[in-house]
């Protein structure tokens, strides 16, 4: 599956090892945490799921599932908040 960042919706920000979002709908800010963030970037890079795993395997020191799950989860939230589409 590949996700795009909903553009029309929200406003991104890079601070430092986090992010900040604008939810233009909600009129809210909403902080992503250091690997949500690297998470947020890779899709917005248009880099595969894989890819954002092997990038995590290597940048963090944590076992492949505890990542998928990570990533899963990270994904799942945007894509519930809409920040995140299914293209």
């Amino acid at each position: 599956m590949n996700y795009i960042i909903n553009e029309e919706r929200i406003l991104f920000s890079q601070l430092g090892d986090e992010a900040v979002i604008f939810d233009k709908k909600n009129n809210e800010y909403v902080t992503l945490n250091e690997t949500m963030f690297k998470i947020f970037e890779s899709i917005s890079n248009g880099n595969s799921l894989e890819t954002i795993k092997e990038s995590l395997l290597n940048e963090f020191e944590v076992d492949e599932e505890t990542c998928v799950l990570a990533i899963e989860s990270s994904i799942k939230s945007l894509v519930d908040k809409e920040f995140l589409l299914v293209n």
